[in-house]
């Protein structure tokens, strides 16, 4: 099999069974991270897939794999999720204005949308943070882990208001506990830029 790295041809290392896709996968990920990479994209004769579906896969003449350097993903996927704080705390802001019109239909559907966001800003920190080895304690002020364990339990809270149809309960919740609780992620965030500018694990 033809194996290209962001279209230059990898050399399979010595001791590495060509036809063994999982010892392959680790020879490749292995020499990927000894020179700071990841793979982004992998593609199996033209054919786009998950790198565990590539194990599964059988035949294949030519594995594509396309990488991105750790330190540039890590610096845009924060800049992005920064990003999406302010807009992330405006829509809390409109859903409560929804419920509090009664407009709950529009108000769950934006809800759901919203906490899925927020997962994927926590997400991102947590993948920076074992990207770059690094503990709580070292961001900021030490507070990075209580900060998101508030964010994630305001949003717990809300939920038997939610249950019970107390809407406007809701709403309150979501203007004066969930929206702060998002804004405080930032300088947690700005502060992750900063080390992983100079740290990658």
């Amino acid at each position: 099999m033809r194996i290209l790295v962001d279209h230059e041809e990898w050399v399979v290392p010595e001791g590495v069974d060509p036809a063994d896709k999982e010892q392959l996968w680790r020879a490749l990920n292995s020499d990927l991270k000894r020179k700071q990479c990841v793979p982004v994209e992998v593609t199996l004769d033209g054919e786009a897939m998950e790198p565990d579906v590539f194990l599964s896969a059988t035949g294949g003449q030519e594995l594509s794999v396309k990488t991105r350097n750790v330190r540039e993903l890590i610096q845009d996927s924060l800049a992005s999720s920064k990003a999406y704080l302010e807009p992330l705390q405006k829509g809390f802001d409109e859903i409560a204005d929804h419920f509090e019109a009664e407009e709950q239909e529009e108000g769950l559907k934006k809800l759901q949308q919203a906490t899925e966001g927020v997962s994927w800003v926590l997400q991102v920190l947590e993948n920076t943070q074992k990207l770059l080895g690094i503990d709580d304690s070292e961001v900021l002020d030490g507070e990075f882990a209580p900060t998101r364990k508030k964010l994630a339990a305001v949003l717990q809270e809300a939920v038997p208001a939610l249950e019970e149809g107390k809407f406007f309960e809701l709403s309150f919740r979501l203007r004066e506990e969930v929206k702060p609780s998002i804004g405080h992620l930032g300088p947690y965030i700005d502060a992750l830029m900063e080390m992983s500018s100079g740290k990658v694990q």
